[in-house]
């Protein structure tokens, strides 16, 4: 737990938002950060407004926000500088589509993993990418 960077998590849903913190309170003991470590997003503005003042380590993002794609705004991302071109950038959906996963290769987007249904999977999918992506 050296590196004190902070963990960048957007997605314009409340309820999603709220799971995800919830899920991450239950995991803490099994994850490499402190839920400290974390700054929650609702909105795009917000994030981007936040990189000013932070170098994040990862940002996890929903695909869909507001009616549109955040790829676009991880492409602006990737083009700040060589931190954020090298970042791991998750794409956290509730879209399986293969045609989304394939798009969002493109926008050079690290992993892409459906959110799932159930909460105890949700809370492993949690301690999953977080060790993944931190160790």
């Amino acid at each position: 737990m050296g590196n004190l960077r902070p963990i960048a998590f957007l997605d314009d849903d409340e309820l999603d938002l709220e799971l995800f913190k919830m899920a991450l309170k239950r995991v803490e003991d099994k994850i490499p950060i402190s839920i400290s470590s974390f700054k929650f997003f609702q909105f795009e503005k917000e994030l981007l407004h936040s990189i000013n003042q932070n170098q994040f380590r990862l940002i996890i993002s929903d695909l869909n926000l507001r009616g549109r794609s955040s790829l676009e705004m991880i492409e602006g991302i990737r083009k700040i500088d060589e931190h954020y071109s090298k970042i791991p950038i998750i794409i956290f959906s509730n879209s399986s589509f293969e045609q989304d996963i394939e798009k969002a290769k493109k926008f050079q987007v690290t992993d892409f993993i459906t959110k799932p249904s159930r909460f105890e999977d949700f809370k492993q999918v949690i301690i999953d990418i977080l060790n993944k992506h931190l160790s």
